[in-house]
């Protein structure tokens, strides 16, 4: 009997060391691993050559005016780019033709309609 439990302390000892001692020496271990990550020459420019922003101070109701944002890569790499444009929506009260005013809504500022170019 007496042989037994001296067995399986024996063998609870190895099981704990292994479960024990296992992880804690994988944790313990150390490296260091650079990583290089490296990227072409993307540069990208965005203007407007034919928009002054001096002549639109203010903008009127129903004023129209031409924009042509135009995006251009001077980077050494070819790169896919995207424009997104958004419009502005405030809660505003507007009125209808007769001078009755209209309830607040959500309202967009401007809108836009796409060049075919």
């Amino acid at each position: 009997m007496k042989r037994k439990v001296v067995k399986a302390i024996a063998l609870c000892s190895v099981i704990g060391a292994l479960a024990i001692g296992g992880p804690a020496v994988y944790l313990a271990d150390y490296g260091t691993v650079k990583n290089t990550f490296t990227v072409g020459k993307v540069d990208i420019d965005l203007d407007e050559p034919n928009w002054t922003p001096e002549d639109h101070e203010t903008i009127e109701p129903t004023e129209e005016m031409e924009k042509d944002p135009q995006i251009t890569n001077v980077g050494k790499n070819d790169a896919y780019v995207y424009m997104e444009v958004s419009v502005p929506v405030r809660e505003v009260i507007t009125a209808n033709e007769d001078g009755s005013r209209n309830p607040s809504t959500s309202t967009e500022m401007f809108s836009y309609t796409k060049s075919s170019k």
